[in-house]
């Protein structure tokens, strides 16, 4: 049957009544003051809200947002998924958007892809289509085309997308539209990014890592001329996957990056947590390449070395470990002027669809 179920929320402060892990919010009322709470959706669609937060749940396809911020990823099984608030309808064309409410009736909703309508409840205000990278905002009296600004869907928009938790020096990247996420240049941390979701593997991929273990990055000359600990990979039979990107893209020009790069490698540690399992890993440039047509971006350049590897003779060798529960990634890194990439493939939710690669 239909169900909008709780899939993750935070800790609850001492006090607070909330609704349990595994809860079915379908045709409930909920209010709450504090974290971020994930529900799934038996359409397929995910959603993730933030607190303080009041919203109604009417079916698998329909919700209120009396307040607060919430994003939503839509499969083909969710299209038409609509957010209601208090004076305008945000119905998904297959996207990710966001939506925010505040408690005098003003939203307004940021598209991260695809398509989303606005209508608006005054007969006076016409249906709006909204692009990818457009966004605007709804009071009682007008609609107004407003800047596209991901920031404020931070914390919403990583869970919507599987990323539950990092550490160290592992930072979700600021909310953006897909196609500019893996251009964004940070010296300080390892970002880790959404890219596909809900594909069905056509043909195997070469991958490095396929179980809980550690793997440890080869020297440059044999990354150069060869897969070195790849093999050919294939997901269980029926499931769909997504992938995430974990990357060291520098700002070279910054103020803070050592004046001589050449020779000058940064060691970052630290860990993300997904939201469902990991099935593979792929860290060696080639496989990163040749993975990009079905799991990445076609703006996505991967140059060689770009993958992981052992930086000189006498630092350490990049190492990359899937914890035991499968749904954390550690990374133990040495870096410097050049991009590192790692590959992320996790299981799609079972409520969605899957399509084939296009």
């Amino acid at each position: 049957g239909s169900y909008a179920r709780v899939a993750y929320i935070e800790p609850v402060e001492a006090g607070e009544q909330r609704p349990l892990h595994g809860a079915n919010l379908m045709g409930r009322e909920i209010a709450f003051e504090t974290g971020v709470m994930q529900i799934e959706f038996s359409s397929g669609a995910i959603v993730a809200i933030e607190a303080p937060a009041h919203f109604s749940i009417e079916d698998e396809l329909a919700m209120t947002l009396h307040h607060g911020k919430l994003s939503a990823w839509c499969p083909p099984s969710a299209q038409r998924f609509a957010v209601r608030t208090p004076h305008a309808k945000y119905i998904d064309l297959g996207t990710t958007f966001g939506v925010q409410a505040d408690e005098g009736g003003k939203s307004s909703s940021s598209v991260f892809s695809g398509e989303v309508v606005c209508s608006p409840y005054a007969p006076s205000e016409p249906s709006r289509l909204l692009y990818e990278g457009e966004a605007l905002s709804v009071d009682g009296h007008s609609v107004e085309k407003i800047d596209f600004d991901g920031l404020p869907y931070s914390k919403t928009w990583a869970i919507a997308a599987g990323i539950m938790q990092t550490s160290g020096a592992v930072k979700p990247t600021p909310p953006d539209v897909l196609g500019r996420l893996a251009a964004y240049q940070d010296n300080q941390s390892l970002q880790i990014l959404p890219e596909r979701r809900n594909v069905r593997l056509a043909a195997p991929l070469m991958v490095n890592l396929d179980r809980p273990g550690r793997y440890e990055a080869a020297d440059h000359e044999e990354v150069e001329t060869s897969q070195l600990n790849a093999f050919s990979w294939t997901p269980p039979p029926g499931q769909a996957v997504r992938s995430h990107l974990l990357q060291f893209n520098p700002v070279k020009s910054d103020s803070k990056t050592p004046a001589d790069w050449e020779g000058h490698h940064i060691h970052f540690t630290g860990s993300v947590s997904f939201d469902t399992e990991i099935l593979a890993v792929i860290t060696s440039w080639v496989a990163l390449r040749d993975s990009n047509e079905f799991l990445g971006h076609s703006e996505v350049a991967f140059p060689p070395l770009s993958g992981l590897e052992r930086n000189t003779d006498h630092d350490p060798a990049d190492i990359v470990e899937i914890g035991a529960d499968r749904r954390t990634l550690h990374v133990d890194i040495h870096t410097g002027s050049a991009i590192d990439r790692i590959r992320i493939i996790t299981a799609e939710k079972q409520g969605a669809h899957a399509l084939k690669p296009e």
